[in-house]
């Protein structure tokens, strides 16, 4: 979605537009994307400014990473830009909703703050269930100390 400030009449413009994710190049190995992005842009041009309210939306699965299940979060932003007339011929609000998206990338997804994850000996989910692993043979280390 391209707006060129010199067409965008006086009354102003509103534009809207879905894309997939894929498009955009927003997938990595931990986040999938399960609806298409959505974007709504109002613009509006003053004598000296371009003033734009960018609504975006979309769904994605975020996998966990203690447990390794798949989480559904909603990406619904709005975005206010203002720019001056003469600062761009052209504005790519495609690739400013792209990065407002990445933005809201989490830096460790968990499924909750309390996630216990996966047993490091038998890979069961604890969140679920408890292993029958020992404790002491999980977290032993192997090297044993005498003073």
């Amino acid at each position: 979605m391209k707006i060129t400030i010199n067409e965008i009449p006086v009354s102003g413009i509103v534009l809207e537009e879905t894309n997939q994710a894929q498009i955009l190049d927003l997938e990595r190995t931990d986040i999938k994307f399960c609806a298409p992005v959505y974007m709504k842009a109002c613009v509006i041009r003053d004598q000296d400014k371009i003033q734009i309210e960018l609504k975006v939306k979309t769904e994605m699965l975020i996998v966990c990473s203690r447990c390794l299940e798949e989480n559904k979060a909603v990406v619904d932003k709005e975005i206010n830009i203002i720019r001056s007339k003469e600062s761009d011929a052209v504005i790519d609000l495609t690739q400013i909703a792209r990065e407002e998206i990445i933005l809201d990338y989490p830096a460790r997804a968990l499924c909750r703050a309390d996630c216990r994850g996966l047993c490091p000996k038998c890979g069961r989910n604890l969140n679920v269930a408890n292993c029958d692993c020992s404790q002491q043979d999980t977290f032993k280390r192997g090297i044993d100390i005498e003073l």
